[in-house]
């Protein structure tokens, strides 16, 4: 990751706690990522090894606040939170919050094509890295985008 880890920790903790106000320093702090961290170089650190995982913690946190944010309404900017999803996901591919944020934005977009696909998508992560099944949290929201019409959140 090609990141100043201390910008990015200000602007993540300076936007975390303003909800919809913090979007803006939320998507500060997520620009500055740049791949995973110690990406290559983790093997060869390991030191690096729990730094490496509260970084990739801090950035699946404020990837799904922001697709969390830009779902509503305040601030409604689908493209954006598909954005920070989709960073979220390069960074920490199992982070099956970001692929149930997923689910609600395209829920919310209205796009059911794109819905479809994300479950399977968070279906073959699960069996790719050897879980049983996707939570339950994941299943419960498959269930209710899957036989409601109204927008989840």
């Amino acid at each position: 990751m090609t990141c100043n880890d201390a910008n990015f920790e200000h602007l993540a903790e300076r936007g975390l706690p303003q909800g919809a106000a913090g979007v803006l320093d939320l998507e500060a702090a997520l620009r500055l990522v740049r791949g995973k961290p110690f990406d290559g170089d983790a093997g060869a650190h390991t030191w690096a090894a729990p730094l490496v995982q509260t970084m990739n913690t801090k950035i699946v946190t404020v990837a799904h606040t922001i697709a969390f944010q830009r779902i509503q309404d305040e601030v409604l900017d689908i493209d954006a939170a598909r954005h920070a999803i989709s960073t979220g996901l390069d960074v920490e591919p199992a982070a099956e919050v970001l692929y149930r944020d997923w689910m609600r934005v395209e829920h919310r977009a209205g796009n059911p094509v794109a819905l479809r696909q994300f479950i399977a998508q968070v279906r073959q992560m699960a069996a790719e890295m050897g879980f049983d099944d996707v939570q339950d949290k994941t299943e419960q929201l498959i269930q209710q985008l899957t036989t409601s019409r109204g927008t989840a959140k």
